[in-house]
């Protein structure tokens, strides 16, 4: 019997250290009846043209090229191609175990899923080898969760994040997975709509999608403005769980107040004295609130506490604990 078709999106900007090892992770799955798409972002590096190179030696590969127009862009785009009752996205920087696919459609035929979810594994090694990762002895253990459960797990960032890999969806999904143009941390609103519109959601413990803990850069790229866009992003996260969750307001609030913080240490690193204070004044307006809030977690509230000695503390104790 014919498996049903599985799309792989990866999109592709600047990654030629690492995309040939990313694609061939999912070329070598288990899982053959596959349709992979790279997405080249606009790349300036060789990554255009290796995606080329990549699909000439497996013709389940498609590439398509486009403008620079970010991750979202690209996986907008992706979303367009997809010809499969299944999709999935990888970050091109990371790669995944030879049966990371049949290990999320398993769970997905099991419970007849609508989505199912994976954990990730750090590691700084590129040189890891994928291939350990075949052993058949070994059985994922499932979780059948609720939208609530699920949303809640992601807010709390338990067994998961709100990242859009690591993930298996069934296509009907596919109207809810457009992600916002132009913004950074866009995975968090976009994941909470899709944990609530599925009926059916399964977590699995293989944690078989491994990620690059940090890729070279300066630190004004790994600490800039930008983190500004995961306020955003976690702000719409606690007006959709308002609305449509509402016994996850208080979750999703807090994640929201306590990003603030983070956000904070990262304007701290930055070394912009701007963004610093920009974040410094969120902090200053939030901070009665949440002192007030019986249901605030109380090293949140320390936080805020402590932000009444001025900014310098407080930054420099929140890019301590990043």
């Amino acid at each position: 019997m014919v498996r049903p078709l599985i799309s792989v999106i990866i999109p592709v900007y600047n990654v030629e250290e690492y995309l040939e090892k990313c694609v061939k992770s999912v070329c070598k799955q288990s899982y053959s009846n596959l349709q992979i798409i790279l997405v080249d972002d606009g790349s300036t590096d060789g990554s255009g043209a290796l995606c080329e190179d990549l699909a000439k030696q497996d013709d389940r590969i498609t590439v398509i090229h486009k403008a620079n127009g970010g991750l979202a862009s690209a996986r907008n785009k992706g979303n367009k191609a997809v010809e499969g009752d299944y999709l999935t996205y990888i970050d091109s920087d990371d790669f995944v175990g030879m049966r990371y696919i049949e290990n999320l459609y398993s769970a997905i035929e099991r419970f007849k899923a609508d989505l199912v979810i994976t954990g990730a594994t750090k590691t700084s090694n590129i040189e890891y080898n994928n291939e350990n990762d075949s052993n058949t002895d070994i059985v994922p253990k499932y979780i059948q969760l609720s939208s609530t459960e699920a949303i809640r797990e992601s807010l709390d960032h338990h067994r998961f994040g709100e990242h859009a890999w690591g993930r298996l969806y069934c296509s009907r999904l596919l109207p809810y997975l457009e992600f916002p143009l132009g913004r950074n941390f866009e995975d968090a609103p976009v994941s909470c709509r899709v944990l609530y519109e599925s009926k059916v959601i399964v977590y699995e413990d293989s944690c078989d999608y491994y990620y690059f803990d940090k890729r070279a850069g300066s630190i004004t790229n790994t600490y800039s403005r930008k983190y500004m866009d995961c306020l955003e992003s976690f702000w719409d996260v606690y007006t959709f769980t308002k609305k449509y969750v509402p016994s996850l307001r208080i979750t999703a609030e807090n994640r929201y107040y306590g990003r603030i913080i983070t956000c904070l240490g990262v304007a701290y690193l930055s070394l912009d004295e701007n963004f610093n204070d920009e974040v410094f004044e969120k902090v200053k307006d939030a901070r009665r609130y949440v002192i007030c809030e019986s249901k605030c977690p109380k090293s949140t509230k320390c936080a805020y506490l402590l932000s009444f000695f001025g900014k310098r503390l407080i930054s420099w104790l929140a890019a301590k604990l990043m």
